[in-house]
């Protein structure tokens, strides 16, 4: 098993769990009446719809990439490389499937690494990336998705949506309502 350090922000499941904290946390202010004095409402309500209209786009620019992707050609890839890279920093142990495959397009053969159109993606339960890991062993011959206009982008499954939807779905809602909750417009 690789190490490796990450180089850019990771999501990780956990991040929802961080947005219903938050949640709560505006619950507690509107419902227990704490108030912050150094700042009024509106900047709370004004930062609340920003992060929700960035939040929004992120998780829908994932999901419009995946959507195109459907449209992608198929052909035969053969997996040159199949291992876990453990990802060791600041918020704990991540486990990362890396599957290596090789695919030709009109006689011009090329390299990737991406299984879903959304991405990488890291678990902190090993058995989950080992999983991933066992379907795709080295040498085996898949199926690959490749892009026509662009045939070096390619990924081997079409799977993933639903993560995004219900992240988009959760998020949208729950920066809405902690906004919400904050400038005193709801009490929940």
């Amino acid at each position: 098993m690789e190490q490796n350090k990450p180089g850019g922000i990771a999501f990780r499941p956990w991040n929802i769990l961080v947005v219903i904290v938050l949640l709560g946390i505006a619950v507690g202010i509107t419902k227990y009446g704490v108030a912050v004095p150094e700042l009024p409402a509106r900047y709370f309500h004004a930062g609340g719809i920003i992060a929700a209209v960035l939040g929004t786009m992120y998780f829908l620019r994932n999901l419009i990439r995946h959507l195109r992707s459907y449209r992608w050609s198929a052909t035969r890839a053969t997996i040159t490389a199949s291992h876990i890279h453990k990802i060791d920093d600041s918020d704990g142990v991540q486990y990362q499937p890396h599957i290596s495959y090789t695919y030709t397009v009109d006689a011009t053969e090329y390299a990737s690494n991406r299984i879903q159109p959304s991405g990488d993606w890291s678990s902190s339960f090993p058995s989950i990336a080992h999983k991933q890991v066992n379907r795709y062993p080295e040498g085996t011959t898949v199926h690959a998705y490749y892009n026509p206009a662009r045939p070096e982008e390619s990924y081997l499954e079409r799977t993933g949506l639903l993560p995004i939807l219900a992240g988009l779905i959760t998020f949208v809602i729950s920066a809405i309502a902690f906004s919400l909750a904050l400038a005193g417009i709801i009490r929940l």
